[in-house]
């Protein structure tokens, strides 16, 4: 099984990535950085794949930094579907790698066929803290969050194929069921 960690990171964010790096010497599997699409010093206007002429879930235009987050993801799922990959974790440079990280490897090794995505840290939580804890998605309470996922090669494709012109966070894009049909669990 082809599985492969991508790492968003912005380049202006060196610490960050020496960071992680140094978090993922334990891990056997190989990593690599996705340079991050920084929005803080652009407009809305920039952002052609940002569909501004639908209303947003909050009722308001993403700012730029967060439709920035939503191109970096994007390219993070992009690059797994060009090196074909059968699982793509994707984690946010700011993550705490949890000492149970093999966990979530065993499991994506043997996860249910349903499975698109496996969500695995969330603000204010770390799933991989509880790896025993695994279930399909049924709430969509919390549904913020996309500090840390695993995506599956028909999650990737279900994701690609629905996310031109998006018009709200990656957070909430990612974890809307009813958006992409992908099967979460966490």
């Amino acid at each position: 099984m082809n599985i492969k960690i991508y790492i968003i990171n912005l380049v202006r964010s060196a610490h960050r990535r020496k960071h992680i790096v140094k978090q993922l010497e334990n891990v056997n599997i190989p990593y690599c950085f996705v340079d991050a699409v920084d929005g803080k010093s652009k407009n809305i206007e920039d952002f052609t794949d940002y569909n501004k002429n639908t209303i947003n879930i909050t009722g308001k235009d993403l700012k730029p930094t967060e439709i920035g987050a939503f191109l970096s993801h994007k390219k993070a799922i992009n690059q797994g579907v060009i090196e074909k990959t059968d699982w793509v974790i994707i984690l946010e440079d700011d993550v705490v790698i949890s000492p149970y990280f093999s966990d979530v490897i065993k499991y994506l090794k043997q996860a249910p066929k349903d499975c698109d995505c496996l969500r695995l840290y969330v603000r204010g939580g770390d799933f991989t803290a509880r790896p025993s804890a695994i279930n399909k998605r049924s709430t969509y309470a919390n549904w913020g969050g996309a500090l840390g996922y695993a995506i599956n090669r028909n999650g990737m494709d279900k994701f690609v194929a629905s996310s031109d012109n998006f018009y709200i966070k990656i957070d909430n894009f990612l974890f809307g069921h009813w958006l992409h049909n992908m099967v979460v669990y966490e």
